[in-house]
């Protein structure tokens, strides 16, 4: 309707326009990210945005009434904006607890529970009470204390650490890849999460200790776990940098005896990136001689194929590869791979976690009571894991086909059939290195 004129002036007219509109989505969009969402939070940031919609209106309702508008036209033009105003202005403020609650990911849960959206609401409330809440541009950062005080950690919605059901993984993630090396002096965590990890990999006489987080906030989030992270963010020795763990890797000329990768799950969208084989590429490039590298890879709520996938491209840089388990149960699984390929030393192992205890370490907050505990842990070695995936195709950063299959799998839960396939390969005779004739060995070969 503003574009009264015609032939060239109508082009020119057609184009100013859509230069306007499109210089307005990018200057809205900074100022929502950078100055807006940092104050106000997506609730504010939305109703400015409202706000401001609709204040555009009025003008707006002038120029397409023309040079000569009747006075109830112009009523009828400027009522409807003012109505919308009133409207937006009395909307109740919304609760952040049901606003967080996840329902993407568990809304089954909560519909469990029965009855009306009265019960569900309720569901959603026993979570636990919102003890942070953090509303940036690149995330919403919670944490959540429930039951018996269990803190949980979550991003949009989704519990990504606790203290609680999942804190042996967080410290399995950390200790596994420590007692797997000799001597480490220098550590890079990638993904804070609650600093778990982070936190027991502290337990090591390292000179160094690196961490990368993306979301500033998570960091924040991370100072109410200080009571199981053993307060490591203010340990001298750690470095915390806030970027994209991927990134950092490409810029530093560190060089690291130990990393730990543990992105959230591979359904998040970008995440992918850390599981291709220009990614595992990169991060054996920064490992010292003899380092380790220990990646986090779930087992539920991931298509086989996909697990297989990723277990492939692993073993494309680290011909060597382990696969590792947190429990008998399945779900949280870790890939290892070293530098020089070797594989895992019976004896180190044994030393090194006896080491830990007299070091006063606590290798049992991973869930490890003795070496034989440990070794149970162990899934297969390369022989194994090159038969399990032989068929499956590789991540690239020019064929990120986790980054579409893995939501895809989401709620398919083909988790058993993932077991069942890794406990044939487990008891097959391709499953293990040769164990030397240790008592560590001994342990391997009964378990």
């Amino acid at each position: 309707a503003l574009l009264r004129g015609a032939g060239r002036r109508a082009g020119r007219d057609s184009g100013d326009a859509y230069s306007v509109d499109s210089w307005g989505t990018v200057v809205c969009a900074l100022a929502a990210a950078f100055l807006l969402l940092p104050r106000w939070g997506v609730e504010g940031t939305l109703r400015a945005a409202g706000f401001a919609e609709i204040l555009l209106l009025l003008p707006l309702a002038f120029m397409v009434a023309g040079p000569r508008p009747s006075p109830v036209l112009l009523l009828r033009r400027v009522l409807l904006p003012a109505a919308c105003l009133v409207l937006l202005a009395l909307l109740p403020a919304w609760d952040p607890v049901l606003m967080t609650s996840g329902p993407l990911l568990y809304s089954e849960s909560y519909a469990a529970e029965g009855g009306g959206l009265k019960q569900v609401e309720e569901a959603m409330r026993r979570r636990g009470r919102l003890r942070f809440l953090e509303e940036g541009p690149d995330a919403t950062v919670t944490v959540r204390e429930g039951a018996l005080g269990v803190l949980s950690l979550q991003i949009n919605g989704k519990t990504d650490a606790s203290s609680g059901g999942d804190l042996p993984t967080q410290a399995l993630a950390g200790l596994l890849p420590a007692l797997l090396h000799p001597a480490p002096r220098s550590a890079l965590v990638i993904g804070l999460a609650s600093g778990t990890t982070a936190g027991t990999l502290a337990a090591e006489p390292l000179d160094r200790l690196d961490c990368v987080e993306i979301s500033p906030a998570v960091a924040r989030a991370a100072l109410l776990f200080s009571a199981w992270n053993g307060g490591v963010l203010s340990d001298p020795r750690f470095h915390l940098r806030l970027g994209d763990g991927r990134a950092y890797l490409r810029g530093t000329s560190e060089r690291y005896d130990l990393i730990t990768s543990q992105p959230t799950n591979p359904w998040i969208s970008g995440v992918t990136n850390l599981f291709t084989q220009e990614f595992f590429t990169l991060a054996r490039e920064r490992l010292a001689d003899g380092g380790v590298l220990a990646v986090w890879l779930q087992g539920y709520s991931l298509d086989p194929v996909d697990f297989e996938s990723a277990v492939a491209t692993f073993l494309q840089v680290f011909p060597a590869a382990q696969l590792w388990e947190e429990s008998a149960a399945g779900g949280d699984y870790f890939l290892i791979g070293r530098r020089d390929g070797a594989g895992p030393d019976l004896d180190l192992l044994e030393r090194r976690l006896g080491a830990s205890r007299l070091g006063g370490r606590d290798p049992g907050r991973a869930g490890i009571s003795d070496t034989a505990d440990l070794l149970s842990r162990f899934v297969a070695g390369p022989r194994a894991l090159a038969v399990l995936s032989q068929h499956a195709p590789l991540i690239r950063d020019d064929d990120l086909r986790l980054e579409f299959s893995a939501p895809r799998a989401l709620w398919k839960f083909r988790m058993p059939g993932l077991i069942a396939r890794l406990e044939e390969i487990r008891e097959s005779p391709l499953a293990f290195f040769p164990p030397p004739p240790t008592q560590a060995g001994a342990a391997l070969r009964a378990r």
